[in-house]
């Protein structure tokens, strides 16, 4: 029985130290402790609000029971195998190229609008071929702008083509000023295009972009056209297919350059 005591006494002096040893270690890291009544038990937390452990009595045994919670709180956050704050960052600039680019679009298609203004000054009105040779234009537009706005080659090819669309309609007022006679004009070059035979040959002052495809938002350039010309075929209004210098292609914008 003796025997029996001392091992008593020297568990509970070891268990004392254990625990005195462990509210020093709390309070020397700055921890805090609440009870927590629901639970049944006393919780520690650092500096940061973490809970880092609690200890609950055990009335079975007669004893508090500390669990630590700090081990199993690193083991269960979670790191992201990716750079967040990086893609974050890319999606800001992808998002800032595309409204630059949509902004110059909008810049191009008001000098457009204003272009077909002053034509329906000078002219008075527009033609109902004209009128739908418009209406084509903006659903071309729709279809055009679908693509990557964001991407500044798909942008550069957009411009191009609303520069050559800009051009034609301003062909329009240029042809009723130069014939003096707006009645004969509502003909102009629909009329003059119905009635010419290919392939024909053209003569352009200045050089013009020969494009592997007929639209202009899915080709690619494949060289410049300059001086004599062959066009083969007529396949929109601003749309030509030529030959030159053994290449193959499409322009865009009125023959008369």
């Amino acid at each position: 029985m003796k025997h029996y005591f001392n091992l008593m006494f020297v568990w509970l002096f070891v268990y004392t130290l254990f625990f005195f040893g462990f509210v020093i270690d709390i309070e020397a890291q700055n921890y805090t402790s609440k009870y927590n009544s629901l639970l049944e038990r006393y919780e520690y937390f650092d500096s940061n609000g973490n809970m880092i452990g609690y200890k609950k009595w055990n009335s079975l045994y007669d004893r508090w029971e500390y669990t630590d919670k700090s081990q199993q709180n690193n083991r269960s956050r979670y790191e992201s195998p990716y750079n967040l704050d990086l893609i974050q960052k890319a999606v800001i600039h992808k998002q800032q190229q595309h409204d630059r680019n949509l902004d110059l679009i909008y810049d191009k298609l008001d000098e457009i609008y204003e272009t077909l203004d002053n034509v329906v000054d000078i002219k008075g009105k527009l033609s109902n071929q004209e009128l739908e040779e418009v209406t084509k234009f903006e659903k071309e537009v729709n279809e055009t702008c679908r693509c990557d706005l964001s991407n500044t080659g798909n942008v550069r090819k957009i411009i191009l083509w609303l520069n050559n669309w800009k051009r034609y309609f301003q062909s329009w007022g240029k042809s009723s000023i130069s014939k003096g006679n707006n009645n004969n004009i509502q003909a102009d070059k629909y009329q003059e295009n119905k009635n010419v035979n290919y392939p024909k040959t053209v003569y352009f002052k200045s050089s013009v972009i020969i494009w592997d495809h007929p639209a202009i938002a899915k080709g690619k350039k494949i060289g410049d056209a300059k001086g004599s010309v062959k066009v083969l075929e007529k396949i929109t209004e601003q749309c030509h297919k030529i030959e030159f210098n053994g290449i193959v292609g499409y322009i865009y914008g009125s023959l008369n350059r």
